[in-house]
Order: C-alpha cells, then sequence, then structure tokens
C-alpha cells in the first residue's frame, strides 16, 4: 500500500509553575567540639541560644522568605526519627516553625535533621512538597588539640536578591576555646578548574 500522506505532531508540555527553594537556616555552626580532657561541649546546646534550626522558603519571583505560606507546621525529623524528643529537640506550631535542639551529641557522632514542607501558592492554590536537610557533625579531640572551624553566619546561599553579600569566619580552637592568641587568617578563593 502507498503511503498516502505524512504529518508530523509536536506536543509540548509548558509548565509555568514556580520554583520552591527550602533551605535551612542555623544560628550556629555545623560543628560541635567535644574536648576529652575537661568533658565539655562547645558550643553548648544546653545553654541559650541552644540550636536553632529555621527553615526558609523561597519562590520564584518574590524576595522575602515565603514560609508564612506553608500549609501547616513542617515535618522534622533527626537521624530519621521523628521523636523529636529524643534528641531533646522541640518543633515551634507557628511561623517561623524553628527547631530548637537543647541536647548536645553525646550519644552520636552526627545529627541529620530533616524538614519537609508543603507551601502553597497564593495565586493557583497549588501545593508543592519541598524536602531539605542540614548535617552537624560532633568533632572529638583528645585535649589541647588545635582545629580551625570555618562557617558561614549568614547562610551559604544568595537568596532571590535579599543579600548582597555573604561572608565567611573561622575560629581557632584550642581544646575547648576559642584562641585569638596572635592567631592570623589567610582566606583563597578556589578558582575555576585553575
Amino acid at each position: 500500500m502507498a503511503v498516502i500522506s505524512r504529518g508530523q505532531i509536536t506536543i509540548v508540555d509548558l509548565a509555568d509553575g514556580k520554583s520552591i527553594n527550602l533551605y535551612l537556616g542555623s544560628n550556629v555552626a555545623t560543628t560541635q567540639i567535644f574536648n576529652k580532657e575537661n568533658s565539655s561541649y562547645v558550643p553548648n546546646w544546653t545553654l541559650s541560644p541552644f540550636l536553632v534550626i529555621t527553615p526558609e522558603v523561597y519562590v520564584t519571583g518574590v524576595d522575602t522568605n515565603q514560609v508564612s505560606r506553608l500549609k501547616g507546621v513542617p515535618t522534622w525529623k533527626i537521624n530519621g526519627s521523628t521523636t523529636l524528643s529524643t534528641y531533646g529537640a522541640t518543633a515551634a506550631t507557628t511561623s517561623p516553625y524553628a527547631l530548637t535542639i537543647k541536647n548536645n551529641m553525646t550519644s552520636v557522632n552526627q545529627l541529620q535533621v530533616e524538614c519537609e514542607v508543603v507551601y502553597v501558592d497564593p495565586d493557583t492554590t497549588t501545593e508543592t512538597k519541598a524536602k531539605t536537610n542540614i548535617s552537624y557533625t560532633k568533632s572529638e579531640n583528645a585535649g589541647q588539640l588545635i582545629c580551625a572551624i570555618a562557617f558561614a553566619p549568614l547562610g551559604t546561599v544568595f537568596k532571590n536578591g535579599a543579600a548582597t553579600t555573604l561572608k565567611a569566619h573561622c575560629d581557632m580552637w584550642r581544646g575547648s576555646t576559642i584562641d585569638n592568641t596572635n592567631v592570623t587568617y589567610k582566606w583563597f578563593k578556589l578558582g575555576s578548574g585553575t
């Protein structure tokens, strides 16, 4: 049989949905030092200001944190468990929905904190799930070990132009205290493969 006609059909799936980005902000560095010499933790999460982890939701086209547009409270997990009290943690039930941890890492060497939210678009009422995590690691020293801990106190992400700069900070720890005696820092920027 002869071909009578030929044609082509193109199917295009256009998606004009918004991009949702979920970040977890931390009030302290992601390393906790345990000094075996004097059995101390730095920072000590059992003392104020504790460890506070705050979710931040950013949406395409909006410059500000949209955490108030969440459907209900976030679902938090620590090391895979929703039993937050095991780690001395409590989750706020109102915006900004911070998770506060008041126990040190006495029985674990790492805390994997996971947050899952449902964002509700104010224009379309579309619900979108987002999930992210942050890890905290315990570093044990045998005593007066010297350790440099670098962190970014304002976060590591430029969020929809809300921040024009980010900064890095470093402390030199001798045992469980910061040592500023005759300490100088030299910073380097990693180039693009060169």
